[in-house]
């Protein structure tokens, strides 16, 4: 319909995995494509203890799906995403060719914010494992300070490889090759029904 008219605004609210998973990749073609489209790209907190909190007036919610969908809103995933280990590029282990999961127990470690599901996935890891992790007392979720993090001490950290994917191509951060797979769930778009 905004379109139709000629000019118009979108207002998209996106978490940091669905910007680097994929708005950075399609956002600069689209606005190629449709000049007259205003698209306004706001910060969501998934940090909030409901999706809706962060939503607003937006009309797109870029986001990985929630538990529950806010009422009158649906869900369509478009980007597939992964869990990843990742470390500064200089790291020993970075230049290993696979890295058995196994054996990185006893290697420094930058925590996943307490509240996501990286840091149970993490914690899951710990136990089922066995591991004796070192852990870097910095607890984050701004990409800048956890790879200022991750480049200071090659220490290393799980996170989900849509988050750090633009840092992985540009060889500012390395994702260590490791024997397991680590899925994560997709993430997508939130629109009004």
């Amino acid at each position: 319909a905004r379109r139709d008219r000629g000019a118009g605004t979108v207002r998209l609210a996106a978490s940091t995995a669905a910007v680097n998973g994929f708005l950075a990749r399609t956002l600069p073609a689209f606005t190629r494509a449709h000049p007259d489209i205003l698209v306004h790209v706001s910060d969501l907190d998934t940090a909030a203890p409901a999706i809706e909190s962060g939503i607003g007036d937006a009309d797109l919610v870029a986001c990985r799906e929630p538990d529950v969908l806010p009422e009158g809103w649906r869900f369509r995933a478009l980007a597939d995403d992964r869990y990843a280990i990742v470390t500064s590029p200089g790291a020993p282990l970075a230049r290993r060719r696979r890295v058995r999961l196994a054996e990185l127990g006893g290697e420094r470690w930058l925590l996943p914010p307490m509240d996501s599901a990286a840091h149970r996935t993490f914690d899951t890891l710990v136990e089922r494992l066995q591991w004796q992790p070192r852990l870097v007392q910095v607890v984050t979720r701004n990409l800048s300070l956890t790879w200022a993090m991750l480049a200071a001490d090659a220490s290393l950290m799980l996170v989900p490889y849509s988050v750090v994917r633009q840092l992985v191509e540009a060889r500012q951060l390395a994702e260590l090759r490791v024997d397991e797979p680590m899925p994560f769930t997709p993430i997508g778009l939130l629109s009004r029904e």
